[in-house]
């Protein structure tokens, strides 16, 4: 069978089989950031795709013939990729995309219609048996903006004696639960949002950081999970429920205006209180959220509104 260099064809045909329809290899770098695969589905069936043989990282897709992505994968580093979806006649197309540099690649796709277990894979990587999550399909990177509002609390009335409004960029990301010494995040997913990089390392008003968990690997090993969150629907809801004053390691914070007195006063971090709250919505394309509470000295109120759009 000839193919194009960019796009491969073939076919799901009425089979007792459950054999290997597919195995392509092909190179991702500079010059070849993704390759397509088009998929012609002439009955409904279960269908998998599998990446391995990665010496980077890669990330795969499904797609309508409308562009529409139904299905990911994005596993970090050179670990392996797998998509297993039911699917009713069409076309679809399967995009293998470099997320990292150059780095060869195997596509094993495979109809599993006649079973329910996974498509057994003929060269098992190191590390194999990526996870079926049923979060999955949210797992990447959001980006977009967020508007913080920050009051200023007077300690003697308890009263909101002044507020100002700040903007930012955001950078999100949802990721599998995170584990470390055999502990793992109790959380549908791992969740962080927060400021740029570069917002934060300068310290401007406004910019915030919130991790859902965090694995430390050394002395055996052990997880930190700061929040607690629920998932239904597309609703994301959340409580801080640690915020681990015991180490010198503070994550969840939100800069604002220390004052010295005689009007001096510079950006400083201040560590989100226990019982912060998150709320909103998460799809596969967008996360809206809005987070609030108090810094742990109740000196300051905040509420933070996130857009961000998926990348």
């Amino acid at each position: 069978m000839t193919v194009a260099p960019k796009e491969k064809v073939f076919s799901l045909t009425k089979s007792a089989t459950k054999s290997v329809i597919g195995r392509f290899q092909g190179t991702l770098g500079s010059r070849n950031s993704s390759d397509d695969y088009t998929l012609n589905v002439t009955r409904r069936g279960v269908f998998s795709a599998s990446l391995t043989g990665l010496r980077d990282n890669a990330a795969l897709q499904l797609r309508t013939n409308r562009g529409q992505v139904i299905a990911r994968s994005n596993r970090p580093g050179r670990q392996s990729e797998l998509i297993r979806r039911t699917l009713v006649p069409g076309t679809y197309f399967i995009r293998v995309s470099r997320s990292g540099g150059r780095t060869r690649y195997t596509l094993t796709i495979s109809d599993n219609s006649n079973t329910s277990n996974p498509p057994t894979n003929p060269n098992p990587p190191t590390n194999p048996n990526p996870p079926i999550n049923p979060f999955q399909n949210l797992w990447g990177v959001y980006r977009g903006s967020g508007i913080t509002n920050i009051g200023t609390i007077d300690p003697l009335s308890g009263q909101l004696t002044s507020a100002r409004s700040f903007q930012t960029s955001i950078v999100s990301e949802v990721t599998a639960p995170r584990s470390a010494g055999g502990v793992v995040e109790t959380n549908p997913f791992s969740l962080s949002v927060g400021s740029s990089v570069a917002e934060i390392a300068a310290n401007v008003e406004g910019a915030i950081s919130v991790i859902s968990a965090l694995p430390f690997n050394f002395r055996g090993g052990f997880l930190l999970q700061y929040w607690s969150l629920q998932y239904s629907g597309n609703q994301i809801s959340g409580t801080l429920i640690n915020r681990d004053s015991g180490t010198a390691l503070t994550t969840n914070l939100f800069n604002s205006t220390m004052n010295f007195g005689l009007g001096l006063g510079i950006p400083f971090p201040y560590a989100m209180d226990t019982g912060t709250t998150l709320q909103g919505t998460l799809t596969p394309t967008e996360l809206r959220i809005r987070i609030q509470g108090f810094d742990s000295g109740r000196t300051r109120l905040f509420v933070s509104d996130v857009v961000a759009q998926r990348t």
